[in-house]
């Protein structure tokens, strides 16, 4: 029972890799069942060595494995090199529906070459002049910003690959980067509905798969913890809000808006009894066994009930389900391994 919990717990992990072969370290943490994997820099050296190490990661998975990247429209691109440049943001978010989506649409067919099928875009945040977000947005306005997500999200799915917007509930209004420390934001919940939610209700609507919940305090919602820890925000706001029923993620826990209060392991517990689906977990792929420590000790104390777990569970199934049932046929194959 144990060994069983602890496997079910770790499904709910969408872990950074150590580096780009599918070497012990690796391969051990898919065979523990993490829920997924997210592709950084230091996993890319090559094409064919980009497939090969997906591949051989989903072959050893004990369940369909989620594969993500952040490929956004512009500069951050971590395929670029391999699938090629395209424009940013905001340069799209001036142009037609149709220019969007083929943009979505392309990356879409690059990422699934590699078997990437959850792309960790796109940026739903909404832009002031000097946000910390910048270029990385469709634009200042909901209705632009809204448009086109709902198109690049699209063209993504044309090559089934699922998209997940973020940062929710809006991080474009900020000039702190949650990188380094916690956004404080004032806003009103009129104004987040008037405003920054208005792109994430659109793109729900038109089928959204995830949604990444960003490390933002909201003073005037939760002045105790950040939305990617907070019930308040993810069950009142995104749950009940925006009926989303996808699969809620969270930004890396190791960064800096998160690290400065809150311990790796704990903010995993608080992440998934706030609401959270999957927790990301970048860089930190060595504390894995402690990181699950803590949302089993949760259980046995009480902290943490079955239900919340089984529920997320439930959600990510779901998607695992949609990723494995999409056709390969009219994608473009993954190049073969060299020999």
């Amino acid at each position: 029972m144990v060994g069983e919990r602890r496997s079910r717990l770790a499904r709910l992990l969408l872990v950074g890799l150590p580096g780009s072969r599918p070497d012990s370290e690796a391969l051990h943490l898919v065979r523990q069942g993490v829920g997924g994997v997210v592709i950084f820099d230091r996993n890319v050296v090559s094409a064919n060595q980009l497939a090969t190490l997906v591949q051989r990661l989903q072959a050893e998975a004990p369940s369909h494995l989620l594969v993500a990247v952040d490929q956004e429209p512009g500069r951050v691109a971590r395929l670029a090199r391999l699938i090629g440049d395209t424009p940013s943001a905001r340069e799209l978010g001036s142009r037609s529906d149709g220019d969007v989506l083929r943009c979505g649409r392309v990356i879409g067919q690059g990422l699934a070459r590699f078997g990437v099928n959850v792309d960790l875009a796109p940026v739903l945040d909404i832009v002031d002049d000097e946000g910390v977000i910048d270029d990385r947005s469709f634009g200042a306005e909901p209705a632009r910003v809204a448009r086109a997500g709902v198109a690049f999200l699209r063209g993504l799915r044309t090559a089934g690959v699922h998209a997940v917007g973020r940062h929710f509930p809006g991080h474009g209004g900020t000039r702190t980067d949650s990188h380094e420390a916690l956004p404080i934001i004032n806003t009103s919940l009129s104004q987040l509905l008037a405003w920054d939610l208005v792109p994430f209700q659109h793109a729900v609507r038109a089928g959204l798969s995830g949604v990444m919940v960003g490390h933002l305090l909201l003073r005037q919602i939760d002045a105790r913890l950040p939305a990617s820890l907070s019930p308040t925000v993810v069950q009142q706001l995104l749950r009940e809000q925006l009926r989303f029923d996808g699969v809620a993620i969270s930004d890396a826990l190791e960064m800096g808006a998160i690290r400065a209060s809150w311990d790796l392991p704990l903010a995993t517990e608080l992440a998934v009894r706030a609401g959270l689906d999957l927790v990301l977990i970048g860089r930190s792929h060595d504390r894995v066994p402690e990181v699950l420590d803590r949302p089993e000790q949760a259980l046995v104390a009480g902290r943490l009930s079955w239900p919340r777990v089984e529920q997320a569970l439930g959600r990510i199934e779901r998607l695992k389900g949609k990723v494995a049932a999409v056709p390969r046929e009219g994608l473009p194959p993954p190049p073969p391994p060299r020999s």
